[in-house]
């Protein structure tokens, strides 16, 4: 498994379920970077250690070695990781168009307040086109956390007399 952070580990974990043997080959220092701090995340791959899965932190893989089949990656570092299989995940990269279309501030993603409101009040944005905080993520709990806040600031806005906030 190539990438450590909360995508990759889930795959690995199910890999384990057909008793396979998994090793997770991590560029960063410790595991789930955007989710946790390293102390955190040091509890949770010893956790996921015991569980069977293999980590190698800090290393990069720089070819996938073998002619008609996968026999192993060689790492920056000049190791080898013997495999048969190599699974990588794809972050997408979020459309902004129609945000800049209507002439509402993006970034990296649609830019949006504590509220998930782009530069435009009386529009709000949810998913993996928004960003907050210097982030954008594309994982569905977060979405249904993302439409909780603005469905709240929507209700309240209407509570206070806001009622044009409401009228989508």
């Amino acid at each position: 498994m190539i990438g450590a952070d909360e995508l990759e580990i889930e795959a690995a974990k199910g890999m384990l379920s057909s008793r396979t043997r998994v090793t997770v080959i991590n560029p960063e220092s410790h595991i789930m970077t955007k989710q946790m701090s390293g102390r955190s995340a040091t509890c949770v791959q010893n956790a996921l250690e015991l569980d069977g899965l293999n980590f190698r932190s800090n290393v990069k893989v720089m070819r996938i070695l073998g002619n008609k089949m996968v026999t192993g990656v060689q790492l920056d570092n000049g190791s080898i990781v013997l495999c048969d299989t190599v699974i990588m995940t794809a972050n997408l990269k979020p459309s902004v168009d129609l945000a800049k279309t209507a002439r509402i501030k993006v970034d990296k993603g649609v830019l949006v307040n504590d509220y998930m409101q782009t530069s435009n009040p009386d529009i709000y944005a949810i998913g993996k086109c928004a960003q907050y905080a210097d982030e954008t993520t594309g994982y569905f709990d977060l979405f249904i956390g993302q439409a909780t806040v603005a469905s709240w600031h929507l209700k309240n806005q209407e509570l206070l007399g806001n009622s044009e906030a409401c009228s989508t």
